[in-house]
């Protein structure tokens, strides 16, 4: 059984569940330990440590994920045992946040020289209290049939090569795993079969401080998780992982605790942790 998940994220970004429902849903399949790490945001973490209070088997772990830069390329970290309480930190979050608005906003401008209309209170509606992102936008383009399903949506639209994309002004990989160590917290990179030159990227990762490495990450076949596995021991990199999930109509069908790292990540996790 599954008991580690260390990817999730909740309506306060880019999810579909409350931190309330993303526990219950957790608990009910076995998970002992939860990060919530969801996007430019801590928003989740207290109300979900708070109702995790009255479900004893689950350990909430503070967590976020970042985007970063690194030559040319968007990587993204994931940041564990986080001081999420910390103001510096939400002062650095207003700015991400608000140049993830500003990219959403256009991408919209972009889909209407296509032809495309989506209006941007619609695009509020579905994002509720999250931080607005492409998620949003592809939940609103499978709405007006412009695609099947939100993988569908990215791959016509919204990733790189996509009809819509528009680049993020993103932080560089050192500032968001300085940023991460300033916390208290274990720099993780996540879903790393997106990069290309993945071994030249780890060494140069762990130069900076990278300390983990999703090797257990949903749709990883036995082949990739081997071979991660091997770069994690290569680099003395904490395997880490989970199911990146967020409760959205996605190909990939996603849930929570369908992949994850052994219990013994959770200590290797601790004593990674940084002194402050």
């Amino acid at each position: 059984m599954i008991e580690v998940d260390l990817h999730v994220h909740t309506c306060c970004s880019d999810g579909k569940l409350t931190p309330q429902e993303i526990i219950i849903k957790a608990n009910s399949v076995g998970i002992k330990y939860l990060s919530i790490t969801d996007h430019d945001t801590t928003e989740a973490i207290s109300d979900a440590i708070k109702f995790a209070k009255t479900i004893p088997e689950i350990n909430i772990i503070p967590g976020i994920e970042l985007s970063a830069e690194f030559e040319n390329s968007e990587l993204h970290i994931l940041g564990y045992y986080i001081d999420f309480h910390s103001q510096s930190l939400e002062n650095v979050l207003i700015e991400y946040r608000e140049k993830r608005l500003l990219r959403a906003k256009l991408i919209l401008k972009k889909l209407r020289s296509i032809g495309i209309s989506i209006s941007f209170g619609r695009l509020k509606e579905i994002a509720g209290k999250g931080s607005i992102g492409r998620p949003h936008i592809a939940k609103a383009l499978v709405e007006k049939g412009y695609a099947r399903n939100i993988g569908d949506a990215f791959y016509k639209f919204l990733s790189e090569k996509g009809q819509s994309f528009i680049p993020r002004d993103k932080p560089t990989v050192n500032t968001v795993i300085n940023l991460i160590h300033s916390l208290g917290g274990v720099a993780v990179l996540a879903h790393p079969f997106w990069i290309d030159n993945l071994e030249n990227t780890l060494s140069t990762l762990k130069k900076i401080g990278l300390d983990g490495i999703e090797v257990f990450y949903s749709n990883y076949n036995s082949d990739k998780i081997i071979k991660l596995k091997k770069f994690a021991e290569r680099f003395n990199l904490i395997p880490c992982g989970g199911s990146d999930y967020h409760g959205l109509d996605d190909s990939r069908k996603l849930e929570i605790g369908m992949i994850g790292p052994p219990v013994s990540t959770i200590a290797l996790l601790k004593k990674s942790k940084p002194f402050t």
